[in-house]
């Protein structure tokens, strides 16, 4: 959940108990908001994170788990309504986080329902150990950052950090340097308009393929959405729920399909082959030659 604001003024709230009236995972209240939502300050401002391996070593440790057998697989939100700011969501993969070319999806006064299906990649044993080159992803943990998984969101935004350092001398979010001295603050804001950085990260990005996709990414897509219009609660609370169709139904698998030691026996078996076909063929020239002299000598 994206709380977003493009201030760093302390008015605006870090903690989610001031933002989140009420919370119910699969149909069951939360009772401390700070069990799922963890605050941290992104690119796109501050945001209350869900599920995120910024806070979990793995995700069997993360809160909002399901299963097949679960009827309710939906996370319902009552937000506190507030005149000073806007809320956004961006529902991503756990090792993503929201960037500035994130799909979006505004919290409105209305009571809304989104609806989702996810795809799932497993990798198998040993393809992490395969190079980088050859399995086209990266895994969460090959980052440059430390204490920041690796994601494409992870590589943008360093990537777009580079971009306004060179072109303002200031950064919107630095991953990795936090010093407030290097935020770029409203005086800024025309040098990071003029220089056209979004643009040129996204170009520079497409031409040479500097981010790649994650090993472990999920598949998010939308599949409907439910509004209630006019529904209007007690004290003015925007409500937003999130469900998920179904477990995941398709699971892509990653594979390696030759090993190092496939590959040894392979070179082995095919130089045995070619080499055995050679000494036979020797042997049959040595033993003509010989059958050769014989008749010559004697006859």
């Amino acid at each position: 959940m994206q709380l977003h604001t493009f201030s760093k003024l302390r008015m605006f709230p870090t903690n989610c108990s001031a933002c989140f009236e009420e919370v119910y995972f699969r149909g069951e209240l939360v009772a401390n908001c700070e069990e799922i939502f963890k605050f941290h300050v992104t690119e796109m401002g501050y945001c209350f994170l869900a599920n995120n391996l910024l806070d979990y070593d793995s995700i069997d440790e993360m809160p909002l788990r399901y299963s097949s057998l679960d009827n309710n697989r939906n996370l319902r939100l009552i937000l506190r309504y507030s005149v000073f700011y806007k809320y956004e969501m961006y529902v991503n993969s756990p090792e993503d986080l929201p960037f500035f070319n994130s799909l979006t999806y505004t919290i409105s006064n209305d009571s809304t329902t989104y609806a989702f299906n996810v795809e799932e990649i497993h990798n198998h044993e040993g393809v992490i150990d395969e190079p980088i080159s050859q399995r086209k992803c990266k895994f969460p943990s090959e980052t440059s950052v430390k204490g920041f998984p690796y994601s494409f969101s992870a590589c943008m935004s360093i990537i777009r950090s580079e971009f306004e350092m060179t072109a303002c001398n200031c950064s919107l979010f630095n991953p990795e340097d936090r010093n407030d001295s290097l935020y770029c603050g409203l005086h800024k804001a025309d040098c990071l308009i003029k220089a056209g950085v979004t643009n040129r990260v996204k170009e520079y990005v497409g031409s040479n393929t500097v981010c790649l996709p994650s090993c472990v990414e999920q598949q998010i897509s939308l599949v409907g959405v439910v509004t209630e219009n006019q529904t209007i609660y007690k004290n003015n609370e925007q409500v937003t729920e999130i469900q998920i169709i179904s477990p995941p139904t398709v699971r892509y698998e990653r594979k390696v399909t030759q090993t190092k030691l496939d590959l040894i026996v392979g070179i082995g078996s095919v130089a045995g082959l070619f080499f055995g076909a050679s000494l036979l063929n020797l042997l049959e020239i040595i033993s003509y030659f010989i059958k050769k002299v014989k008749t010559a000598i004697f006859g």
